[in-house]
């Protein structure tokens, strides 16, 4: 049923968008609100509310941290190397 309105949407029929978000307005009244991420559907209809994801937030911050441990194994591997050789030639 949804696919039939994705093509018909890509038509420009507004009457298909309304379509669409009345039978998102019947699941929403059958199972509760949407809670998971809001997700964008044909004609500009939302599961809920577009709102900011803190999750970037997180992945960014993970991967600031991954950097500067990767970094500093680097460093650390760099000093042994660099002592090793020292210790072979003295």
């Amino acid at each position: 049923m949804v696919d039939a309105a994705r093509n018909r949407v890509r038509r420009g029929e507004d009457a298909t968008v309304q379509d669409l978000d009345s039978q998102l307005k019947s699941v929403v009244d059958q199972h509760g609100p949407w809670t998971a991420m809001s997700i964008k559907l044909p004609g500009g209809v939302h599961t809920r509310a577009p709102a900011v994801d803190h999750r970037l937030r997180r992945i960014v911050h993970r991967a600031v941290l991954f950097k500067a441990h990767a970094n500093a194994a680097c460093a650390i591997d760099h000093s042994r190397s660099a002592s090793s050789r020292r210790d072979r030639q003295g």
